[in-house]
């Protein structure tokens, strides 16, 4: 269980940086070179700062809480950034690449553990 999400994880994550670099070059693919810079920033130092709270309260023995806060975080995170993406980058379509992003991440999380 644990081999197989590492070694999904790290293909999806070459797979996702080459799909990216190839079809979404450019600034205008990038949330932070647009005008929703500062939300993007504030948003995810908030995000984070709930995660690392909600960790350190809930503990990671706790094992099926943590999972649960997980992928609450995962979906959080994704969907948010999917969501500044279709606000702010209209001429591009990274939001559906993020979203698709967001539910490969929900499945695999259900499906691994």
């Amino acid at each position: 269980m644990g081999i197989t999400f590492t070694l999904l994880t790290v293909l999806y994550t070459g797979a996702a940086g080459l799909i990216r670099h190839f079809f979404f070059k450019g600034e205008e693919h990038e949330i932070n070179k647009s005008d929703g810079a500062k939300i993007f920033r504030v948003g995810l130092g908030i995000i984070i700062v709930t995660g690392v709270v909600s960790f350190t309260a809930i503990g990671i023995s706790n094992w099926p809480y943590t999972l649960y806060l997980l992928l609450f975080l995962a979906i959080v995170f994704l969907g948010f950034t999917a969501y500044l993406e279709w606000l702010y980058l209209r001429n591009s379509n990274i939001y559906a690449f993020t979203l698709t992003t967001l539910a490969l991440v929900v499945i695999s999380i259900y499906y691994f553990f």
